[in-house]
């Protein structure tokens, strides 16, 4: 079973930012659906895989990496 995931303020703020910066860097949204689409096929995947990614220092937390994006969550 899926288990949920909760973005932090943090992370919905940085995912925010980063998909403008695309957006205006390239004058079109066409990057930034792509990244959004990256970004939320890796969140379904954390959903149901809730053990992939590294651990970090804080035994707590996993990272995965999205390009050249990298995403912290809780275990």
């Amino acid at each position: 079973m899926a288990k949920k995931v909760i973005w932090s303020d943090r992370a919905k703020f940085e995912l925010k930012e980063i998909l403008e910066y695309w957006y205006y860097r390239n004058k079109s949204e066409t990057y930034s659906l792509k990244l959004s689409e990256l970004f939320h096929d890796a969140i379904t995947k954390i959903a149901n895989f809730p053990e992939i990614g590294k651990y970090t220092d804080n035994k707590e937390s996993r990272i995965i990496i999205v390009r050249n994006y990298y995403g912290l969550r809780r275990t």
